[in-house]
């Protein structure tokens, strides 16, 4: 079935349809390769993609800046912990807790052995019950 536009008037002449073939096919031509460019399943493939790269670069942006906007809230809050628990210290207390922290430091291989020895011995302790 096909479809005619109704014309109005006088049929064109064969000059004006020879003149108005130019532009008819440079019409379709465009329509085909707009048509085209739809069926490009590799291309639109490939838009998407880099829309999605773009989309997941912004998230990534997103997130490292929310994640230092939480990093730094949390150092606050942890410095204002630390500084009530100091204010809220007895100073006998604090001055045990500095000398401990000063004796561990000046003794931190013998701690890390010690700790090893007795996780070794809990392991084969273990070992020996599952037997």
């Amino acid at each position: 079935m096909s479809h005619r536009p109704e014309t109005k008037g006088p049929s064109p002449s064969p000059e004006a349809l020879r003149d108005q073939f130019p532009r008819t096919r440079e019409g379709l031509g465009r329509t085909v390769r707009a048509l085209m460019a739809k069926a490009d399943v590799k291309a639109l493939a490939r838009e998407q993609a880099a829309e999605a790269k773009e989309k997941a670069v912004e998230v990534k942006e997103h997130a490292a800046v929310n994640a230092a906007l939480v990093t730094d809230r949390l150092r606050d809050k942890t410095a204002r912990a630390a500084r009530v628990v100091h204010d809220r210290t007895p100073e006998p207390v604090r001055e045990k807790a500095g000398r401990a922290a000063a004796t561990t430091r000046n003794h931190r291989g013998a701690i890390i052995a010690a700790t090893a020895a007795l996780a070794a011995l809990v392991l084969a302790t273990r070992a020996r019950r599952q037997r």
